[in-house]
């Protein structure tokens, strides 16, 4: 009865605007930000700062606007911010300051640490004019203390009975992660009750005037597997956005369940982030440039999805196919890109991967990130030596990258003269490339989209 009096109490709260959709969403490449730690506004004196002081370093939403142009040239197209709430702000816990924007104190109010309603708008106006959205990380699971008998007068829900009593949760129990406190005894975040009709109301009424005050575009749900299933469809009708889940679970049946007309629109696929990690990662210290290079793969990377989003007909939506799996290779197929990958690491080695794919013979295809060429063998073969180390390949007919600018296709090449000059021109030495591990990764993660929702 209690449940179905909440989602009758949410659901009088129809959302004021309509914002973008799951499929408009589906096209997006998103950049997360912390919000405290992006970039410092101007005229700021930038002293250094030790992320290791887990302190405050005074990032903010107009140092975000100002440096837009850094993110949108990175071939980004939605940012994806810090909760905007308050947060404590009391005296230094013994995990530091709330510098993340994750121990909330009211959702009601504005974090005044990262700036004024008039700043947030103006973020929100800025993305708009560039045509990229906004996505605003949210939490409701939870608030933050310093004991486990807190002063709720400092908090949005001031009445005891609108929380859980203090229990530590016991790891695999659903109703256990559900109604028992994250955190631990130094810092414990007391469990919000997400089933009492007036915590529900008030969550429904917030999330509205949060999504159409500040035009968000979508909502990221901060710890969503420690919620009860049943609120989440009518919290996020009341947010009249897209909503995408935190359900940091290895289990897919487990996870997959938090997603759907009766959960959330879409979910971090953190089952195939560790598999990959566990696939790809290499044990060891790794050299400081690959931070670096990575940057620079990945920025060709989405440049590339974003090409494929907006230049080709049908890609989002075309299911990815494993074409061929072995001890120390993977390729996948989606759509007209077939992108082959490897665990062998930098060294080279006298191995290959071939993939039967549905090219036909002799057609030529570039690998985006080397821009080589390469020739389909018979029967749609292709195959990808690692003789001078195992980097990654990412490869595309020819004539489907006419008007990309990407590896010098224009429209004043044809096929060969463009692959060619590129080839020439933008080839990387596959011998300097000691960060191929990473890139493997963000290469599944930013063209089939492993790692950003399960499915849409």
């Amino acid at each position: 009865m209690r449940v179905v009096l909440a989602t009758v109490l949410c659901l009088s709260f129809v959302a004021l605007t309509l914002g973008a959709t799951a499929e408009q969403w589906r096209g997006r490449s998103i950049y997360q930000i912390i919000t405290d730690r992006y970039a410092l506004p101007a005229g700021t004196n930038k002293t250094q700062c030790n992320p290791g002081d887990q302190t405050w370093c005074g990032g903010n939403w107009n140092a975000i606007r100002e440096h837009l142009d850094y993110i949108q040239n990175a071939g980004f197209t939605a940012i994806w911010i810090s909760p905007v709430s308050q947060n404590y702000d009391g005296p230094r816990s013994p995990y530091g300051d709330a510098y993340h924007g994750y121990w909330i104190a009211d959702a009601t109010k504005l974090n005044d640490r990262f700036g004024t309603a008039d700043d947030l708008k103006a973020l929100s106006d800025e993305l708009h004019k560039r045509g990229m959205y906004l996505m605003v990380d949210v939490v409701v699971n939870n608030v933050m203390s310093t004991s486990i008998t807190p002063d709720l007068s400092t908090f949005m829900f001031k009445q005891k009975s609108q929380y859980h009593p203090y229990c530590p949760i016991q790891w695999g129990n659903a109703t256990s992660e559900q109604n028992c406190w994250l955190g631990d005894l130094k810092v414990p975040l007391p469990d919000v009750n997400t089933q009492d009709p007036g915590v529900v109301s008030a969550y429904c009424s917030w999330i509205q005037s949060l999504v159409s005050e500040f035009d968000i575009d979508g909502l990221r749900i901060d710890a969503a597997k420690h919620v009860n299933m049943d609120f989440w469809p009518t919290f996020c009708k009341a947010a009249g956005v897209f909503c995408i889940g935190e359900v940091f679970d290895n289990d897919m049946s487990q996870a997959a369940q938090y997603q759907g007309p009766d959960a959330l629109d879409s979910i971090l696929n953190y089952p195939m982030y560790g598999a990959l990690v566990n696939a790809f990662a290499i044990p060891g210290q790794r050299n400081a440039s690959a931070v670096t290079d990575a940057i620079t793969q990945s920025k060709a990377l989405f440049k590339f999805r974003n090409f494929l989003v907006n230049g080709t007909t049908g890609w989002l939506k075309s299911q990815a196919e494993v074409l061929t799996t072995g001890p120390y290779g993977l390729a996948i197929m989606k759509g007209q890109v077939v992108t082959i990958l490897t665990n062998i690491g930098s060294p080279p080695q006298n191995a290959s991967v071939a993939a039967y794919t549905t090219f036909h013979d002799e057609t030529a295809v570039t690998d985006i990130l080397s821009c080589a060429e390469y020739a389909v063998g018979s029967n749609g073969t292709l195959e990808i030596s690692y003789i001078e180390g195992g980097a990654p390949a990412v490869l595309i007919p020819n004539n489907l990258l006419r008007d990309s600018n990407l590896c010098g296709f224009t429209t004043s090449f044809d096929d060969g003269e463009g692959a060619a000059q590129a080839a020439s021109s933008a080839r990387v030495d596959a011998g300097q490339l000691s960060w191929r591990s990473w890139v493997s990764q963000a290469t599944l993660l930013i063209l089939v989209g492993v790692c950003t929702f399960l499915t849409l």
